[in-house]
């Protein structure tokens, strides 16, 4: 019946009212234990996920770089993985896995702030074919080089830097992707920024994205750096990402905070001989940094 209606509804009036019920007070409701006892209506399968990404994408060609424009200029966690990617790639190809990276608008927007893009190839990997046309028209379309697109992830993969942004509170068994999946290629670098985490216990919550119902979970910082510390990965530092200050960053749904983790190992073996000014290497406090010991 509830489709029926959406069928004979006016899209007009489907927009108004998932307005209405996308309202930030609702942005989260309930307490569970496991993603089961959420109903999931995958916003990521809508038309208005496809249709906020393509504006998304749209956003990404106002970006220009201007000569000798510090990273710092960049904003918020976007800074962070630049900053990272340019030193790994400073001398040396690098290559990231940017997993459940959808249409790869993260390396579209910072694509005029990495300093050697020559060194740089970005692996944008998602399960929605949908997003990873979109992005792959855009690549095609502007003629942007080093960046793929994969709906199959194969242990063949090899990365320096495993990138998950936004997306490891929707992945129900996290820790054994990890294990399983994503560390076997033993990644020299793994970023995860604007992940919900904090000193609390974990648990399971409904969230509202796009008017859409879906199961996300809140971490326990201490779960993940105990688990990644097996791993052979240690904390440096945590801060939270205060998102709203930077007017260049958008996302699915705004949140007053974010914390951004960022992890690192074997960082001795970075060279920043080849960054252009001090300017260059401003890293603002909202990252997390492990090296293996």
């Amino acid at each position: 019946m509830r489709r029926f209606l959406k069928l004979l509804t006016p899209p007009i009036f489907l927009d108004i009212i998932r307005s209405l019920r996308s309202d930030k007070a609702q942005i989260f409701s309930g307490c569970y234990e496991s993603f089961g006892e959420v109903t999931d209506q995958n916003p990521w399968a809508s038309k208005e996920c496809l249709d906020f990404s393509r504006e998304k994408l749209q956003k990404t060609l106002l970006q220009e770089k201007v000569s000798n424009t510090p990273l710092s200029d960049l904003g918020g966690y976007l800074s962070v993985v630049t900053f990272i990617v340019n030193l790994f790639s400073a001398k040396n190809s690098c290559n990231v896995l940017d997993f459940s990276g959808g249409t790869g608008f993260i390396y579209y927007s910072i694509q005029p702030f990495l300093l050697n893009t020559s060194n740089v190839k970005w692996i944008c990997f998602d399960c929605n074919n949908d997003l990873l046309l979109l992005g792959k028209e855009h690549a095609e379309k502007y003629d942007y080089q080093n960046i793929e697109f994969i709906s199959n992830f194969s242990e063949d993969i090899q990365y320096n830097i495993l990138y998950i942004n936004t997306s490891v509170q929707y992945i129900e068994n996290f820790y054994q992707l990890l294990a399983d999946k994503l560390l076997l290629s033993s990644p020299s670098c793994l970023v995860f920024t604007r992940l919900l985490a904090g000193e609390i216990k974990s648990f399971v919550t409904c969230e509202a994205v796009l008017g859409y119902k879906t199961p996300c979970r809140f971490l326990n910082t201490g779960e993940l750096i105990t688990f990644l510390s097996w791993k052979g990965y240690s904390l440096i530092h945590s801060s939270v990402n205060h998102e709203g200050s930077s007017p260049k960053i958008s996302a699915i749904k705004e949140r007053s905070t974010f914390t951004v983790k960022l992890t690192v190992r074997k960082m001795r073996r970075l060279d920043t001989s080849n960054m252009k000014s001090s300017q260059d290497v401003l890293l603002p406090l909202i990252l997390w940094l492990k090296i293996k010991l």
